[in-house]
């Protein structure tokens, strides 16, 4: 859980967070926030990728 709230705080909260501090700060929006990419497709494919071992062991029946 510690590891997903980080995650979801560097990619989610912290760029809409400083987003909005400064749209308040100076009364205008700024440019929207990007969000990292990079990270979340290599979490999400790394994460895909511990899914499909564990399918194919269990196909195998190689998982205890």
């Amino acid at each position: 859980w510690v590891c997903g709230t980080g995650l979801a705080v560097a990619l989610l909260v912290a760029p809409f967070f400083t987003w909005g501090a400064a749209w308040i700060a100076t009364g205008k929006p700024g440019p929207f926030p990007t969000l990292n990419t990079e990270l979340l497709t290599t979490t999400l494919f790394a994460i895909l990728g511990i899914g499909a071992q564990r399918s194919f062991d269990k196909m195998k029946g190689t998982s205890k």
